[in-house]
C-alpha cells in the first residue's frame, strides 16, 4: 500500500507540474494577444471620444482578470511548490535506495516465473521496452536470487510489492503501467537522457543472460560434505537456489 500511495503521488505530481507549465503558457500568449490588441487600437489612430480609452480599459480588464485567474507568480509559486513536494516524494527513495545495491543507473526488478501469467507478461514487455531504448541496466530476478526480492520489499517500505519495477538513478518509476505510460506521453526518454548505452552485441554465451550459474562446489544442490565427517552441511556459495553470479556478466 504504501508503495502504491507512493507512486500515485509521483505521477499526480508530475501532472499537476504539467498542468502548470501549460497554465503559464497560455497566460504569456493571452498577454500577447492582449498587447496585440492595444497595438492595433492605436495604429488605427482612435482618440479618446472615438472610444479608444474605453476599449483600451476593457483590453486591459481583461488582462487584468486573466492575471487574477493564473498570473505568472502565482502559477510559478504553485510550480514551485509542486516541485518541491516531488524531490521531497523521491528523496525518501532515494534514500531506501542507498542502503542497498541498486547503483546502477537504471535498475529492473523482475520474475522469470511463470506462474502469474500477467506479472510474467508485465516483466517482458518492460524488459522488451528499456532494450528498444538501448541503455544499460541492470535486471534483478527476484525469483533467480532472494536478497533481490528482499531488496525490492525494503525500498516498497515493507510492502510485498511484485516484479516488474523500476528505478532510474536510484528513484522509482513505478511498474510496468507507469513506464509504458511514460513512454506513451514522450516522458520516458527524457527520464533516460545521459544513461550509458548498451554496447553489448548479443547475450552472455556463459549463462544465457540469466546472470546466474549453477554452482560448481554443490552442482546446484545447496549441500556439501564436510571436510572432517561425513556430515552434509548447507554450501556457502551458493545461494538457496545453488545458483551463483555469472563471472562474465
Amino acid at each position: 500500500m504504501a508503495m502504491k500511495a507512493m507512486k500515485g503521488r509521483f505521477l499526480k505530481k508530475l501532472n499537476i507540474i504539467s498542468a502548470i507549465k501549460r497554465g503559464l503558457q497560455a497566460h504569456e500568449q493571452i498577454r500577447h494577444t492582449n498587447s496585440s490588441k492595444i497595438a492595433i487600437l492605436e495604429s488605427n489612430g482612435l482618440d479618446e471620444d472615438d472610444g479608444f480609452s474605453s476599449s483600451l480599459e476593457s483590453v486591459q480588464d481583461l488582462d487584468d482578470d486573466d492575471a487574477g485567474l493564473s498570473g505568472p507568480e502565482s502559477l510559478e509559486l504553485a510550480l514551485s511548490g509542486a516541485e518541491e513536494e516531488l524531490s521531497s516524494d523521491s528523496s525518501e527513495v532515494e534514500t531506501l535506495a542507498r542502503t542497498v545495491d541498486i547503483a546502477g543507473s537504471v535498475v529492473f526488478y523482475s520474475t522469470s516465473l511463470r506462474g502469474v501469467r500477467k506479472t510474467f507478461d508485465d516483466c517482458s514487455k518492460v524488459r522488451l521496452l528499456l532494450r528498444s531504448m538501448r541503455v544499460r541496466f541492470e535486471e534483478k530476478d527476484v525469483s533467480m536470487h532472494r536478497e533481490y526480492r528482499d531488496e525490492l520489499w525494503k525500498l516498497s517500505g515493507g510492502d510485498r510489492v511484485v516484479p516488474p519495477m523500476i528505478f532510474i538513478r536510484e528513484r522509482l518509476v513505478g511498474g510496468a503501467d507507469e513506464v509504458i505510460g511514460l513512454h506513451e506521453r514522450g516522458q520516458l526518454r527524457e527520464l533516460l537522457q545521459g544513461i550509458p548505452l548498451d554496447s553489448s552485441t548479443g547475450s552472455c554465451q556463459h549463462c544465457g543472460d540469466f546472470r546466474f550459474i549453477i554452482c560448481s562446489i554443490c552442482s546446484g544442490s545447496c549441500r556439501v560434505n564436510a571436510a572432517d565427517t561425513k556430515k552434509r552441511m548447507q554450501c556457502t556459495e551458493c545461494n538457496e537456489n545453488g545458483l551463483v553470479r555469472c563471472p562474465i556478466c
